[in-house]
């Protein structure tokens, strides 16, 4: 199969259950989640119980720090491109005179 034509079926969560087990040293998380876009908030699916240990709840959080910063950078990237493109076609160099 070609990758690159793969559809993901992709679920947004929507909230968590999370509890330590001190005695594992780890954690317990379920996912809420929604099976359609037009589910309700109110009727999120609940997801099977997974348990992290400390190690690697650290590597996830890591990875989701990650994630955010890449998406902000992005997103400033994004704006200041858009604010360069609109200042460039203005002969005033942004600011409006009279």
């Amino acid at each position: 199969m070609d990758r690159n034509n793969e559809v993901i079926q992709t679920h947004p969560v929507v909230g968590w259950d999370i509890s330590t087990v001190d005695v594992y040293d780890a954690m317990m998380i379920r996912l809420h989640y929604l099976s359609s876009m037009d589910q309700p908030q109110e009727d999120a699916l609940v997801d099977r119980t997974l348990w992290l240990t400390t190690d690697v709840a650290r590597q996830l959080i890591n990875i989701l720090e990650a994630g955010i910063a890449k998406i902000e950078s992005s997103e400033s990237l994004s704006i200041i491109l858009c604010n360069c493109h609109r200042i460039k076609g203005d002969r005033s160099g942004g600011h409006r005179t009279r």
